[in-house]
């Protein structure tokens, strides 16, 4: 029933999660609700800088990424390009299952 979004007028933006302390992680799953992504990253910070995991174009109701596993603290969503206002449902970490 909530969502992240951006204004109209928008057409790239970036949501960060703060994990809390470094974490393993290998998936993400993310969810948009009005399909105005045209392009977007994956990426996780290392120092000062953020290495990307994943880039794709399209993400949809149902995206699913997995990737070799990674340490980080932070991890973003990077929407580089988007029709119009960009807004995600749902934007999801997941550890390795042998880490869980």
């Amino acid at each position: 029933s909530t969502r992240w979004g951006c204004d109209w007028g928008t057409h790239s933006a970036w949501l960060e999660v703060d994990l809390g302390d470094v974490k393993t992680f290998d998936r993400v799953w993310l969810s948009e609700p009005l399909d105005r992504v045209e392009e977007f990253a994956v990426e996780v910070k290392r120092g000062s800088e953020w290495k990307t995991l994943h880039r794709g174009t399209k993400i949809g109701e149902d995206c699913e990424l997995k990737f070799a596993p990674v340490q980080g603290r932070f991890i973003r969503v990077n929407l580089l390009k988007t029709s119009d206002g960009p807004s995600l449902w749902e934007f999801q970490v997941f550890a390795p299952a042998t880490a869980r």
